[in-house]
């Protein structure tokens, strides 16, 4: 199929429709939004095509979200050009930002086996007195990683909901005002 053949009747065939949305039944990219392959253009957006169909103009990388906020719609009707900042913007009014939404995610990351040590390789590093060049080939990670986690910047720890409370005062106990 190329861009010229489709049509919103395409999009429907391959989605449920629930109520007002077309909940995309196809292929999802890494980030979770629909894909499908166009002849002659590779992966797309299925967002972007379906806002495309509604007459909307959209310019290199412009965001289109849609109206109901579900992840999965395409339906045309639903689908509209935004900014970066707007999609931010939503994004941080349901908390995506927030603190205890980004330890959530880090600590699944390292639930998950996505880091290079552990939590007890980190309590090992902020524990000892060994140099950050020496700790840092010992862990395998760079030293500023080292350093990073020696001053309660990285690898807090986000079961405790009193962890890091104190760092900041740590940090600057050694400084002087001027």
């Amino acid at each position: 199929m190329t861009f010229d053949d489709l049509q919103p009747r395409n999009l429907l065939d391959r989605s449920d429709e629930i109520g007002d949305c077309w909940i995309w039944k196809g292929a999802v990219g890494d980030t979770g939004y629909p894909i499908m392959k166009i002849r002659g253009c590779g992966c797309q957006l299925v967002r972007r095509l379906a806002a495309k169909m509604a007459g909307h103009k959209l310019k290199p990388r412009q965001p289109v979200v849609t109206t109901c906020d579900e992840k999965l719609c395409v339906n045309p009707a639903h689908c509209k050009p935004s900014t970066t900042a707007a999609v931010a913007q939503r994004a941080a009014d349901r908390g995506a930002f927030s603190q205890r939404a980004r330890g959530s995610k880090i600590a699944a990351a390292r639930r998950n086996g996505g880091s290079k040590i552990t939590m007890e390789d980190a309590i090992a590093i902020r524990n000892s007195d060994e140099s950050g060049p020496v700790l840092a080939a010992r862990y395998g990670i760079h030293r500023s990683q080292v350093n990073n986690i020696k001053r309660g910047e990285a690898w807090k720890d986000y079961h405790s909901p009193f962890a890091g409370l104190f760092t900041g005062l740590a940090a600057n106990e050694g400084r002087k005002r001027a």
